[in-house]
């Protein structure tokens, strides 16, 4: 028999009961909003569970900014003219009969269109038509059970998650793939895209690839007799862009296969997600986030309270709850996280064991910044050049030393088994290394090692710029 969550004094019978309970809660406040004293102590509760829960992750990527490169031999079947330059392609697709419409409502467009084989629907919509709802209510409408979607988009919102989320537990969705642009990833990679994972990454339905991607194609094969194939292509990506845009769809079998045999070599070439390995979800989430935000590890020695709960925004319109101290600090946290109950692991220990370690030295780091630079309690944000107030920043490593990377380093250098470390808890319930010596050589070696930089927590911007060896002029170090 299924048992029950508990958090606090209220019973779930089933997780996505209390997903959707904080959900709600989430969606009842404007950005900056404080919890009423309900909503205060339910999420309280939930992030009394953090503590357990919790398993954050830091480690580099593949990279992103690879090229993909066409193979004329996957397209043997099909009656395609080879130019002189051999990258331009082109499929000999049957004439499909169109029809050009204007419409503002996604639902009723979805109710209306009646799509037969060959035929193709060209749309007009206007800023306010939010494309990925087009994708639900076509499914929904019909009943539609989708064996595969294939989106393809250059960028999208959290309401596009949780419509594709609804999808995938209300059994629409068999199996979905989602190709979104590098860009997009690398700016969302502390935000978005950690709850694309923690959101859709269930029961091995979802991948996500990462490339150099501005296409805006999708792609549904239905589960009915036949399996009817549809193809949808236009400007919009996933989320609204408040301008005009238009798309086409259409029942396309030869155009829909074309597609399918580029999208899936991408897939495969670009996956984040290793479904081939014998382990919990959480535990690929763990290889694949670039986690480089020292500021969920950054606390104070002594005893600290929560003074506030706030609905906060990150980019791309993200909500989520932040959490504030009466030390003046804050963070965010991921209900759905927490939800998952991401269990430890002798990687994940280590992990949290050196995190702790450095948190005096990063805490020293911030204060030495503020100290010298501090103008009535600003400073200039290190990236940004904003000025900002403690609470308002983070200290931050730069690549291509992250954390991660000086963690592995480390354990190679050391030659470190991580099956025969012994923790404990050390001050605050932190978990920390039983070794004496082995937190001191840590320090020590990411003493040397760290380049950090002071920012905004909410600093996502690109770091191109950065990927250097040498220490430059802005770089902090820890004395």
């Amino acid at each position: 028999m299924r048992k029950p969550l508990i958090i606090g004094d209220k019973t779930y019978q089933f997780k996505k009961d209390a997903i959707s309970h904080y959900r709600t809660i989430l969606n009842s406040y404007d950005f900056g909003q404080s919890l009423n004293e309900e909503d205060f102590n339910d999420i309280v509760d939930l992030f009394l569970l953090e503590d357990d829960n919790n398993s954050e992750t830091d480690s580099e990527t593949t990279n992103i900014k690879e090229t993909f490169t066409f193979d004329k031999n996957h397209f043997s079947n099909y009656q395609i003219a080879v130019l002189e330059n051999e990258d331009k392609r082109y499929i000999k697709c049957p004439t499909s009969k169109t029809k050009i419409i204007n419409y503002e409502n996604v639902e009723q467009l979805s109710r209306d269109i009646q799509i037969f084989k060959n035929e193709r629907y060209f749309c007009i919509i206007d800023g306010d038509f939010i494309f990925g709802d087009f994708i639900e209510t076509f499914l929904v409408c019909r009943n539609m059970k989708a064996k595969e979607l294939t989106i393809s988009t250059s960028s999208m919102s959290q309401h596009n998650v949780d419509s594709l989320y609804s999808l995938l537990e209300e059994g629409f969705i068999e199996k979905l793939n989602l190709i979104v642009s590098d860009r997009f990833f690398t700016y969302e990679r502390d935000n978005l895209i950690e709850y694309i994972y923690e959101t859709l990454d269930v029961e091995k339905k979802f991948q996500l690839s990462v490339c150099n991607n501005q296409s805006k194609i999708v792609l549904i094969q239905s589960d009915d007799n036949g399996g009817r194939k549809y193809l949808i292509q236009g400007s919009a990506n996933l989320n609204s862009s408040n301008c005009i845009e238009q798309f086409s769809i259409e029942e396309n079998e030869e155009l829909f296969d074309f597609n399918k045999i580029v999208f899936d070599e991408i897939i495969e070439k670009f996956k984040t997600i290793n479904h081939l390995r014998d382990v919990d979800s959480d535990e690929v989430r763990e290889n694949i986030i670039l986690d480089e935000r020292a500021s969920f590890d950054e606390y104070f020695e002594k005893e600290i309270e929560i003074t506030d709960i706030k609905v906060s925004q990150v980019q791309y319109g993200t909500k989520c709850f932040e959490i504030f101290y009466d030390d003046l600090s804050s963070h965010y946290i991921s209900y759905l996280m927490i939800l998952n109950k991401t269990k430890y692991n002798p990687e994940t220990l280590f992990y949290k064991a050196c995190r702790n370690a450095i948190q005096k030295d990063m805490l020293l780091v911030k204060q030495d910044f503020f100290n010298a630079n501090s103008v009535k309690g600003y400073v200039k944000c290190q990236e940004t050049n904003e000025l900002s107030k403690w609470e308002d920043l983070a200290v931050d490593h730069r690549q291509p030393n992250t954390f991660s990377v000086i963690l592995d380093r480390f354990k190679e250098v050391k030659n470190i088994n991580l099956e025969t470390v012994e923790y404990t808890l050390g001050e605050n319930n932190f978990i920390v290394f039983k070794n004496q010596d082995l937190t001191t050589e840590f320090i020590n070696y990411h003493k040397d090692k760290a380049n950090l930089r002071v920012i905004r927590k909410e600093c996502n911007l690109s770091r191109t710029g950065m990927g250097r060896l040498k220490r430059s002029a802005k770089d902090l170090t820890i004395k």
